[in-house]
């Protein structure tokens, strides 16, 4: 680790500092003795080299000891690094779920019923008069004379509008001479009643003009030039020429 590192290189500088000084010391020691001849030079710089020598071997047994590396195990050693930084990132993997055990199915319970031969039940005679009646007209209105000469007009409602209003005309005229709202006819206590609502030329019934009156079966009515003949529901109309 780091530490061993920084170590290693604590006594690596001691161990090259004291030869450089050794052999510093070592060369002047030599240099002075034959230069100047004498033996004193000569013993110093012996008893340096000695003094030296020991100061060098006390630091090396009180530095501190370097712990040696763990061995690695032989699995670790054989692969590479790549497998061993793999193996340290792989999430451990999670323990396999119980497996699920298929819910009991059993089919449903079916019932048989059996039948007899039995006699075919008849409807009742109330049965048969509650299907519906086809719709009958309440009245019914056909011109005799003017433009819609032969026209049968059929009416399923109790109040309606005769005139020549393209939209809001119940009974539609092409006669130039009916009004657009020309006449009402409207169902009241059970009778028929034709009502003027301000026509220009008036309504007549069976020649004589009338403002409001009750109508009964094979009544002619004159709207303007076209005559027209009520029919309440029930009666046959007999068309005649006016």
């Amino acid at each position: 680790g780091l530490w061993q590192q920084r170590l290693w290189g604590w006594a690596a500088t001691l161990f090259f500092s004291f030869l450089g000084m050794l052999a510093s010391l070592t060369a002047l020691a030599f240099f002075m003795a034959f230069y100047l001849n004498t033996t004193a030079t000569l013993g110093a710089a012996t008893g340096a080299f000695i003094l030296f020598t020991l100061i060098f071997l006390y630091f090396l047994k009180t530095s501190p000891t370097i712990p040696s590396p763990r061995p690695a195990s032989p699995a670790a050693s054989q692969a590479g690094p790549e497998l061993v930084q793999a193996q340290a990132a792989a999430p451990q993997a999670a323990p396999p779920a119980p497996p699920v055990r298929p819910e009991s199915f059993s089919p449903p319970e079916v019932r048989y019923e059996t039948i007899h031969s039995a006699p075919t039940v008849a409807l009742p005679a109330a049965a048969e008069a509650a299907r519906p009646i086809p719709l009958q007209p309440t009245f019914r209105l056909i011109a005799a004379s003017g433009p819609d000469k032969g026209k049968q007009f059929d009416v399923y409602k109790e109040d309606i509008l005769i005139g020549r209003h393209p939209t809001l005309a119940d009974v539609r005229l092409s006669d130039p001479t009916v009004s657009a709202r020309h006449a009402r006819i409207r169902r009241q206590n059970g009778e028929f009643l034709l009502i003027d609502l301000g026509s220009a030329n008036g309504s007549y019934l069976n020649g004589k003009r009338v403002q409001e009156t009750a109508l009964r079966d094979q009544d002619l009515l004159r709207l303007g030039a076209t005559t027209l003949i009520f029919s309440p529901h029930g009666s046959e109309a007999k068309t005649t020429d006016a």
